[in-house]
């Protein structure tokens, strides 16, 4: 734990001094469901890849369980992964979003199934990241709005882009959103897109 603590506060220092960003990629872990199976080792490629490619102009940080820790390491090298199983390799949907005042919404059970369980689900994924980063000392906000963090882009200067599945999760209007998210600090525009569900 102390090793990704210290990559990632290491990471974020160099990113604020940088104006870089710091991109975390979740690996499929081997948690026994095989859900991933077939599409391990594409994965773990587009990860390799990708890595080389924005590392020239960000900081990219892999999370991976102990099975392909070595692997990832032999490609990209031991100060871009750490040994930090994720539940879920959609890293976008459960963790922070607005960058300049970081806040982490309440990840939805839609990706997750349904139901209470599909919640209790969701929870479960998202506190072994809030873990993390309550580790690293990171200051962040919380809030029980639902929301996958897909579904909420923010520019850096205050402008923010939130599908309506937002609106759907909360049962909000476009106006009670907009009144609730601008109280965000940072939050000052707001556009509404239709949310692109593929069920």
């Amino acid at each position: 734990m102390f090793k990704i603590l210290t990559i990632v506060t290491l990471l974020i220092t160099m990113s604020s001094f940088t104006k870089a960003e710091l991109i975390v990629l979740a690996s499929p872990i081997d948690n026994g469901d095989g859900y991933y199976t077939d599409m391990e080792d594409d994965i773990f490629n587009f990860h390799v890849q990708y890595a080389k490619i924005i590392s020239k102009h960000d900081d990219v940080i892999i999370l991976t369980d102990s099975t392909r820790y070595h692997d990832y390491v032999a490609e990209l090298g031991a100060d871009k992964v750490a040994i930090a199983p994720m539940q879920d390799i959609w890293m976008r949907d459960f963790t922070l979003s607005n960058t300049t005042n970081p806040i982490m919404f309440r990840y939805t059970a839609a990706a997750q199934g349904v139901g209470q369980k599909g919640q209790d689900d969701a929870d479960y994924v998202q506190e072994a990241f809030a873990k993390i980063i309550d580790d690293a000392e990171l200051v962040f906000k919380e809030s029980d709005l639902l929301n996958d963090g897909g579904n909420f882009v923010d520019d850096y200067t205050g402008n923010v882009v939130v599908s309506t599945k937002f609106l759907a999760d909360n049962n909000f209007s476009e106006d009670e959103a907009r009144k609730l998210l601008t109280q965000i600090p940072g939050i000052k525009n707001i556009a509404f897109i239709e949310a692109d569900e593929q069920g």
